[in-house]
């Protein structure tokens, strides 16, 4: 636990109905496509499909996988930005491409597979099939020049062409999924890319992409940011889950309270969490170290890794870092976490309890991210400063 921090409940801060729960209580968020991101090679998704505990133990760790897009190595964006006039937006051609990302040997879901064969060597076959849920590319209202279904040009003027698109991508991705021999994934569903429902266009067309996708047995997912438009009425729009982001690992101006607020509107929403953490924990100064510790014991004291669907955002590489890393204090606290995702893998059912450390063993110390830890032995609250605000 961090330095004297009192926690308080959401029973404190006035949570009401309960967060949203899904089989696979656990997502990973996978950034690929774009050459940026990692090719995702075995090696590298291995501390994401397994962990090995400071105890010298090996667990199967994340049971599903999102994979996400978001532009191409042209920079054409494969969602809206409200933000910018003069955008490349991807059509058909960089969808195609996207898709062709997704089945590359010796990358992208190859990879997975393989690296999911080769750990039921060294772990047995695991008690659940690991799923997939894949990005759909958002349809751009408007866009004349988008690409052709059966030799005749589409235009996305309107939502019945946005949906002729939509349906083109999901269909060619089940044809390939299908014929490709992946043994050790299965196909759970899709995921609505815009974080926030901000046109009128929009509002109809999600749940037409919900009837789609339920007719073909897929289940319809979404992660708003914390100030999305319409997050908080996921379930009106069809989605089958929805997340709800904080922003509180990711972001140094994001205070104690704002964190709380957000994490209780998911709950009074029924939604599950995004739990959101990158490689910024380990810069120095260590602002953000002290946030996952912090995060960490407020979901244990409030329950949520008992009762709360999640997804994680990790960055680009974050997992690999920790496997990398020499500090003792980092191994614990990514252990805990582990801890927990392995005692909610479907079918397995087990109890975890977040070790009590002894004095001077790192439970009473300040993170740090290079070294060991520091001893300290009083506890303290961190003010603002520490965190460096």
């Amino acid at each position: 636990m961090i330095l004297g921090v009192v926690l308080p409940s959401i029973a404190q801060t006035g949570g009401g109905r309960d967060f949203m729960r899904n089989e696979y209580m656990d997502i990973a968020l996978i950034y690929y496509g774009q050459k940026k991101y990692l090719s995702w090679n075995e090696q590298e998704l291995t501390p994401y499909v397994t962990h090995k505990f400071v105890d010298g133990h090996t667990d199967w760790l994340f049971p599903a996988f999102l994979y996400i897009n978001l532009v191409d190595n042209n920079n054409a964006l494969f969602t809206y930005n409200p933000h910018k006039n003069d955008v490349k937006y991807a059509r058909q051609a960089e969808w195609q491409w996207y898709l062709n990302r997704l089945f590359e040997t010796n990358s992208g879901l190859y990879s997975l597979n393989n690296c999911i064969e080769q750990n039921k060597r060294l772990l047995g076959t695991p008690k659940f099939r690991h799923k997939i849920i894949i990005t759909i590319p958002y349809p751009i209202i408007g866009q004349n020049d988008w690409g052709k279904i059966n030799n005749r040009k589409l235009n996305l003027k309107n939502n019945d062409s946005r949906m002729k698109a939509i349906r083109w991508f999901v269909q060619s991705f089940i044809d390939r999924f299908n014929k490709a021999g992946l043994n050790n994934i299965e196909l759970e569903g899709f995921y609505w890319l815009p974080e926030a429902i901000r046109y009128d266009d929009d509002m109809t067309i999600i749940p037409q992409v919900s009837d789609y996708l339920h007719s073909l047995g897929y289940k319809f997912y979404w992660i708003p940011y914390y100030g999305a438009m319409k997050a908080t009425a996921w379930a009106k729009y069809g989605f089958d889950y929805a997340y709800f982001q904080t922003g509180y690992c990711l972001n140094a101006n994001t205070t104690e309270q704002q964190f709380i607020d957000r994490v209780t509107k998911g709950k009074k929403a029924s939604m599950g969490m995004e739990l959101e953490f990158s490689e910024k924990y380990f810069q120095k100064p260590d602002p953000f170290a002290q946030r996952l510790e912090y995060l960490i014991d407020y979901y244990e004291k409030n329950g949520l890794f008992e009762n709360c669907a999640m997804t994680y955002f990790l960055g680009h590489k974050v997992l690999i870092e920790f496997n990398h890393s020499k500090s003792a204090a980092a191994h614990r606290l990514i252990d805990r976490l582990a801890g927990h995702i392995v005692a909610r893998q479907p079918f397995n059912n087990k109890a975890y309890t977040s070790p009590t450390l002894a004095p001077g063993t790192g439970d009473n110390n300040k993170v740090d991210v290079n070294n060991n830890n520091t001893n300290n032995t009083t506890r303290r609250r961190l003010v603002p400063e520490d965190w460096h605000f």
